[in-house]
């Protein structure tokens, strides 16, 4: 169970993270 959630915590992560690096590019 806790493999098959690791899919959606990762997508989370990654998507947070460009996020905030797109954010800083901005300013």
């Amino acid at each position: 169970e806790v493999i098959q959630d690791l899919p959606s915590v990762a997508r989370d992560f990654m998507l947070s993270w460009s996020d905030s690096i797109l954010s800083d590019r901005q300013y």
